[in-house]
């Protein structure tokens, strides 16, 4: 939890060392490499100061990292090299990351930069819950998840996510146990139901911009600007009427198209906070789980403990839906 996926930009080349020693796994056979490599140039058989390749830790090799070198960015001018990884799965968190930049460019450069940071929480409460409810202001596009076979739930309903908005600021929403069956990662000891809420940020969109500056990460709240919009489904129609059929319409509306594709149909008159508000539960402690989640996560990554959902999910810190 906390900080998922980070990518890091720098305008130094990867050390002498790192490069021999991945020509050093060039010259084992296959089988034997800790390490793919793809070369841009099929001809070359060996990594220089030029080449342009790709290098990725093979499956369950820790720590895991994704390089890709002397390659032209859009929005840089000249030759960068990009490095990709899971600081979550870091087994002592951030002096693992540490290590690993300093072992593939030799030192930390002041002008390394963050072009990606996923930053997320995880809290015991069903998919299907958070896309009936779920809101984000100004955010157009969503779209849910193909749903898993075998999956299906009486908690998600079949659905295993959903996303909302697009790069370079994109919220997912996910069943993070169903991820876990998928993937055949073991999940004994886990609660039966986690869902994990993600925000993928790029360049602009990322709250720090270099890595010298990461661990400001700490002081932010990246669920602030998310809205749980919830109504109570009781209808008494007789003695009130008007609530009552807000109350279903939103609810029919939600359960059809999710919460947030709901309000923006009904705030067409842009109204839909005046008109609703009598009929909407309170739910900030909610929001308050999933901050904690996310700090919790975080602490432990810059405390140089691992982060990942085994390691960090205590019923304390998350707390339980009921």
């Amino acid at each position: 939890m906390g900080l998922d996926k980070l990518r890091l930009v720098s305008h130094r080349r990867p050390s002498s060392d790192f490069m021999d020693q991945i020509n050093a796994e060039l010259a084992l056979p296959t089988d034997l490499r800790r390490y793919v490599i793809h070369f841009r140039d099929p001809k070359e058989r060996a990594v220089g100061r030029a080449t342009q390749c790709s290098i990725t830790t093979k499956n369950r090799l820790s720590p895991f990292f994704y390089l890709q070198t002397n390659c032209f960015l859009p929005v840089n001018a000249g030759i960068v090299h990009v490095l990709e990884m899971n600081p979550n799965n870091f087994h002592h968190g951030f002096i693992d990351l540490c290590s690993l930049i300093d072992q593939i460019f030799g030192e930390r450069s002041s002008d390394l930069s963050i072009s990606r940071m996923d930053l997320n929480a995880d809290v015991e409460v069903p998919v299907d819950y958070f896309r009936r409810t779920l809101r984000i202001p100004r955010k157009r596009k969503s779209a849910e998840y193909q749903k898993w076979d075998g999956l299906t739930t009486h908690s998600n309903r079949g659905l295993t996510g959903f996303s909302i908005g697009r790069t370079p600021s994109l919220l997912r929403v996910y069943d993070k146990i169903g991820e876990m069956k998928q993937l055949k990662e073991d999940i004994s000891g886990l609660p039966s139901i986690l869902t994990r809420l993600e925000w993928e940020l790029r360049h602009r969109r990322c709250p720090v911009r270099l890595f010298s500056e990461i661990e400001a990460i700490a002081d932010v709240h990246p669920f602030e600007t998310v809205q749980i919009v919830d109504t109570p489904e009781i209808y008494d129609f007789l003695n009130d009427p008007s609530g009552s059929l807000k109350n279903f319409i939103y609810h029919h509306l939600a359960e059809q198209y999710g919460g947030h594709q709901a309000i923006r149909i009904l705030n067409h008159n842009r109204n839909f906070v005046r008109d609703f508000k009598p009929c909407l539960i309170d739910v900030s402690d909610l929001k308050d789980r999933l901050q904690a989640s996310y700090l919790h996560g975080i602490r432990r990554f810059f405390s140089n403990q691992a982060s990942d959902v085994r390691s960090t999910f205590e019923r304390s810190a998350i707390g339980s839906w009921p």
